[in-house]
Order: C-alpha cells, then sequence, then structure tokens
C-alpha cells in the first residue's frame, strides 16, 4: 500500500529525532491531542514551538520526549512505594 506524503514526512521527521504536530506527540505519549494540548505544561513536557508566525507548530525531540517518560515512570515507581 503507498503511503502518502505526509506519512512519508513524518517518518522522516521521526527518523532524525523530531516530531512535529499535536496529534502525532500525542499519539506517542498515549493520550488523545485534546489532552495534551490541555495538560503539557503541567506534566512538564518538553515541547518547543517552530515558525515565526502567529500559528506556531509544536515540536518535541524524541530523545527529550525518551528522557522526560523514563522520569516519569520513575515519579510513578516511586509514588507506588510510598503509598505502601
Amino acid at each position: 500500500m503507498a503511503r502518502t506524503k505526509a506519512e512519508l514526512k513524518r517518518e522522516i521527521e521521526e527518523a532524525f529525532g523530531l516530531v512535529k504536530g499535536w496529534a502525532n506527540i500525542a499519539r506517542l505519549v498515549g493520550c488523545s491531542r485534546n489532552t495534551l494540548m490541555a495538560r503539557w505544561r503541567e506534566w512538564g513536557l518538553p515541547i518547543v514551538f517552530l515558525g515565526g508566525t502567529q500559528r506556531k507548530t509544536p515540536a518535541i525531540y524524541l530523545d527529550h520526549l525518551l528522557l522526560w517518560r523514563s522520569t516519569k515512570l520513575e515519579e510513578t515507581y516511586r509514588s507506588g512505594l510510598n503509598r505502601a
């Protein structure tokens, strides 16, 4: 099955370590687009914004996302130990 131009572009960006757009980031985080947009600051996600226009594109580097994910898992594990 042929891939669309957008799918190819996303694969290339991910191969180079950059994921752009709320929907693509949400897919990697494991939540909905709307939840991500509402809570990214609260969760401490290292999202950067690209573009100089009024409407900026959110992006995240895969290395930063993996580090954030491991930190969150560690915090969750520690909070579970504190409850026991």
